[in-house]
């Protein structure tokens, strides 16, 4: 299912907010193709650590907080904030990601999907994204914890806005997901007078 004129969904948040359940959530709800651009750092991260097959995205999930001998001690998730911060950033550039995902968006405009893209955190990641979307088709929500707060990170990621864009905004929780869903669809139906049928 293809709403209005709505291409690209990004979803922010601190670590643990519950981000890529939000993004499987409304990729269910909305018909959208859910990814996040950790994806592509884990793959990249896996190959450098020389894991089997350069091992699932998933893989790790359940234990990223958990020191492993396949990383050298670390935790998956301080290996990925390493090799992200360290290696890949200095030798491909801020936005590398962000263009490497921009291909997949760019097909999911042509087949009239819309992609979710959950863990957004940095700007120059984000905004190749966004321009190949269009600022005005886009939706960014940052998912804040129980006490209002956007929570913080663990890394040099920051708090994004890209209301200056021209990008709709909205803050939402997620700790009951009936809900969250009904705040987001209330939220894109006031942003964009969407209906439910799909574009031809």
């Amino acid at each position: 299912m293809f709403f209005g004129s709505i291409h690209l969904i990004l979803i922010s948040g601190p670590p643990r907010a519950g981000k890529n359940r939000a993004g499987l959530l409304l990729a269910a709800e909305l018909g959208g193709d859910h990814f996040a651009l950790s994806d592509y750092l884990k793959i990249e991260t896996h190959k450098h650590y020389e894991l089997d097959n350069a091992a699932d995205v998933f893989y790790f999930e359940q234990t990223k907080d958990e020191k492993s001998s396949y990383f050298k001690g670390k935790t998956p998730r301080e290996a990925y904030i390493d090799f992200s911060e360290n290696i890949l950033k200095p030798r491909y550039g801020l936005g590398y990601l962000g263009e490497i995902a921009r291909s997949r968006v760019l097909d999911n405009i042509n087949k009239k999907v819309i992609s979710i893209v959950s863990g957004v955190g940095f700007y120059e990641e984000v905004y190749p994204l966004i321009v190949s979307a269009n600022p005005q088709n886009t939706v960014h929500i940052r998912i804040i914890n129980s006490n209002g707060q956007s929570g913080c990170f663990t890394d040099s990621r920051k708090h994004l806005d890209f209301s200056h864009l021209g990008v709709s905004e909205v803050e939402l929780h997620h700790n009951d997901e009936d809900r969250f869903l009904n705040q987001v669809l209330k939220h894109l139906d006031e942003a964009f007078f969407l209906t439910d049928k799909p574009i031809n």
